[in-house]
């Protein structure tokens, strides 16, 4: 005879498969957007387009080609979902994935081929790996001629938007990639010395921590920053400030002028001593800089940035330590 608990538990199984099964069912087969809608908000004329216009090669080619799932339907960039999607994440957008000699700057340089690293992904077999050319679906095996050919066409005829015009190369801000501090014991001439920026040395041992500090301690803080027109040594008002308010700097309580390093690959900074600032309480720093082509300073952390950012630009002072 079964017993009464071991039917309740082939019930529970039976239950549990029929609800997998009607899950699995309703799982989607196919990439969402497989159906994109040419409107006129995208087009309103696409089959009367040329091959070589970007709502053509978009739904040709881009579309069914790179926008499958897991790949540019929005997980990665550029984006191919949809035409403006594409051309927004295409035309003067900064790459991530440059090649060994670092040759590019964006994904598609109007009227440049050549300079354009998308063409030199569906182009090239080893962009920087072997069999690394794109789609990554068929990694190493390249998209007809014709199609490479179209795209190739758009690039160099000026990568236009969809009311045919031309875009021109932007001038963005500079852009801070990281901070490194040090104790100054004689920097530039000495640096090899304690380093302050590291997760050990922050509260909890965690990047986004604030670094502690001691008593009438003179520190040196890089940041690392980047341009795309200005040359690093051309950069002005480099200025360093403090608070001890997360978002407001209006009143800083220091204020440090910045300094170039004029060395190859030279770099922008900070000394400064905590003497006189309270201890145990968290002090806060923002960066100034401007590229000379920005009306206002570029900020960094700005007050839309993540708390945690403002966190990791900030320190403690341990009471009583005197280093």
């Amino acid at each position: 005879m079964i017993k009464y608990s071991n039917i309740l538990f082939l019930v529970f199984i039976i239950g549990i498969i029929i609800i997998s099964c009607k899950k699995d069912d309703e799982l989607p087969v196919s990439n969402p957007y497989d159906d994109v809608i040419y409107s006129a908000k995208d087009s309103a004329s696409i089959d009367t387009l040329s091959e070589n216009e970007l709502p053509s090669i978009h739904k040709e080619i881009f579309h069914p080609k790179c926008a499958l799932p897991g790949c540019h339907d929005g997980s990665f960039e550029p984006d191919f979902t949809t035409v403006l999607s594409s051309y927004s994440s295409l035309v003067y957008h900064p790459i991530i994935k440059n090649d060994v000699a670092e040759s590019y700057t964006y994904r598609v340089v109007p009227n440049s081929s050549a300079t354009s690293v998308l063409y030199a992904r569906i182009s090239n077999c080893c962009f920087v790996n072997t069999n690394d050319r794109m789609p990554q679906s068929s990694i190493g095996v390249a998209l007809p001629d014709s199609d490479i050919a179209r795209i190739k066409a758009w690039i160099d005829t000026g990568a236009k938007d969809l009311s045919g015009v031309i875009a021109s190369e932007p001038d963005n801000e500079p852009v801070f990639q990281y901070l490194y501090a040090i104790k100054d014991e004689g920097f530039p001439a000495v640096y090899d010395t304690r380093v302050l920026s590291v997760d050990s040395n922050r509260e909890g041992g965690s990047f986004f921590g604030p670094m502690t500090l001691d008593t009438n301690m003179s520190v040196v803080l890089l940041s690392e920053i980047t341009d795309d027109k200005t040359a690093l040594k051309n950069l002005v008002n480099g200025t360093l400030l403090f608070s001890y308010d997360l978002n407001d700097f209006s009143n800083p309580i220091k204020t440090v002028t910045s300094a170039y390093l004029d060395i190859p690959d030279g770099f922008w900074y900070n000394t400064f001593t905590t003497t006189g600032l309270l201890s145990d309480t968290s002090i806060y720093m923002r960066y100034y800089i401007n590229d000379g082509a920005h009306t206002d300073d570029t900020e960094y952390p700005a007050n839309y940035t993540p708390d945690y950012f403002k966190s990791h630009w900030s320190f403690v002072i341990n009471a009583g330590s005197d280093n």
